[in-house]
């Protein structure tokens, strides 16, 4: 979330909107963002794997219970509710079986689990056109 927020930031520049139209260009940045951010938190907060949610405890207990996630070594799933919910760790950083946290690539054994390149995103200049 916070790369994606960098990212328009960085994009956005020093941004002033025009006098005459600021308030149809302030709009549409805001629109934007928000389309973004949900984009992002959509992908972020799904289900895992029903084989995986079957391993969840019906109740929460005072540690939360963590399963890699097979198809990505930069993603794992927490148990919550009895369901598994699908999270990504942040840039450069892998799911470390070991200690349940995003640690850095280089100190990470993924055990065989592929490595997949985060989303990316078009410029802003390519969605406002």
């Amino acid at each position: 979330m916070q790369l994606l927020v960098e990212y328009i930031r960085k994009q956005l520049g020093s941004y002033r909107p025009h006098t005459h139209n600021g308030t149809v260009h302030a709009m549409k940045y805001t629109l934007i963002l928000v389309l973004a951010i949900t984009g992002v938190l959509a992908d972020d907060y799904r289900l895992c794997d029903q084989s995986i949610s079957d391993q969840c405890p019906a109740e929460d207990g005072e540690y939360p219970v963590f399963f890699p996630d097979p198809e990505n070594c930069g993603a794992y799933c927490e148990c919550s509710g009895g369901s598994a919910w699908h999270l990504l760790c942040g840039p450069g950083t892998l799911w470390d079986t070991e200690t349940n946290l995003c640690n850095w690539s280089d100190q990470v054994d993924c055990q065989g689990r592929p490595v997949v390149d985060p989303p990316t995103f078009p410029p802003l200049t390519t969605i406002m056109e």
